[in-house]
């Protein structure tokens, strides 16, 4: 009996926690800490009681099971299946980072940008004592280029500055916006980096739950939640027929509901084609978990509907806190475009 209301205490947690992190999200302090605490250890119980359940109440297996699937699979995030394209010729790959000031290793992180040979590439907290990219690496050289403040955006077409985000609330701007004019086509691509909800949970403890900490923690979340707003409200402006890429550290899972309010109408390329979990940070931790080991994935690519997305990936060095996240995309239509390009260009020739 104990094994089975053990099973069934499990399973009900299980399935309460997903609720508060799917449904409840950042709308309630609990559920914001839930939603960025790590999940897996959630699995240790279930796994801890199997044995028990085998020996003493074999029915239980499937309670415990299936609280073991939720946590691996919808509360986890994990992809089974990639529905990857095949990249060719037309199409364009992507790259963000938060390069966390360039440390520990930027080197590490430039080597895996290197690798995933991009048209285009955003970073976020480039910059560490006066210092920015260009004092840290030769690689951009012949690129086009924009650097502000934090934001860094390369590119292998010409482009050109569009605006950044203010967000007085919080005294902080939260994206650039820059045209690309590629042969494809030209469309915006967005650098982001929203504030991360840590500053707002190290409200928490024990003695502040009676001293306002919860109340803390949900103004808090009303910043975020505005910042997210503010900056989906500045690129409607800019044309919904517009082909748009947003890249960058939105410091929320897909899960999250600011991002859901705000981002979900944009397809995000690793929910689209990536596999595994893709977690992105963080990578620097403390003794209560293991370093280089991240727990959440926080930094997206996304696209609109214009766009179709071939593959997305998680780098896997841990050269800043966070991993870099590379994508492939094309606009769809991009080759029917050159191909009559091309035509128009040869008639006039002719």
């Amino acid at each position: 009996m104990i094994v089975e209301r053990t099973s069934y205490v499990y399973l009900g947690l299980v399935i309460l926690i997903w609720y508060l992190i799917s449904e409840v999200s950042e709308t309630w302090w609990l559920s914001t800490a839930l939603t960025y605490l790590p999940r897996r250890p959630y699995m240790i119980p279930g796994v801890i009681l199997l044995p028990f359940a085998a020996v003493f109440h074999r029915q239980s297996i499937w309670m415990l099971l299936g609280g073991i699937a939720i946590v691996f699979w919808p509360l986890s995030g994990y992809k089974f299946a990639s529905a990857t394209s095949t990249p060719n010729n037309q199409s364009i790959n992507l790259v963000t980072c938060n390069v966390h000031a360039f440390e520990p290793s930027f080197e590490r992180v430039l080597n895996e940008i290197v690798t995933a040979n991009p048209h285009i590439v955003c970073l976020q907290e480039a910059y560490n004592d006066g210092k920015t990219v260009k004092d840290h690496t030769v690689f951009f050289d012949g690129w086009f280029k924009i650097q502000r403040g934090e934001y860094f955006i390369a590119s292998q077409f010409p482009m050109e500055f569009v605006g950044e985000v203010e967000v007085p609330s919080l005294e902080r701007r939260s994206a650039i916006v820059v045209k690309i004019k590629s042969p494809m086509g030209e469309f915006l691509v967005t650098n982001i980096h929203q504030t991360t909800a840590r500053h707002g949970l190290s409200e928490l403890s024990i003695g502040s739950m009676f001293t306002g900490g919860p109340a803390s923690v949900e103004e808090y979340q009303r910043k975020r939640a505005e910042e997210a707003f503010t900056t989906r409200v500045f690129l409607s402006e800019q044309g919904w027929k517009t082909p748009t890429l947003v890249l960058g550290d939105f410091n929320m899972p897909s899960s999250s509901s600011i991002y859901q309010r705000n981002w979900s109408t944009f397809q995000n390329a690793f929910d689209v084609a990536g596999k595994g979990y893709g977690f992105t940070s963080p990578c620097n931790t403390d003794r209560l978990w293991p370093n280089n080991t991240p727990w959440l994935r926080i930094d997206h690519v996304l696209a609109s509907h214009h766009w179709r997305i071939n593959h997305c990936q998680v780098a896997m060095d841990n050269g800043s806190d966070h991993r870099a996240v590379a994508a492939s995309v094309n606009l769809r239509g991009s080759r029917r475009r050159s191909n009559r390009t091309r035509r128009d260009d040869s008639s006039a020739s002719n």
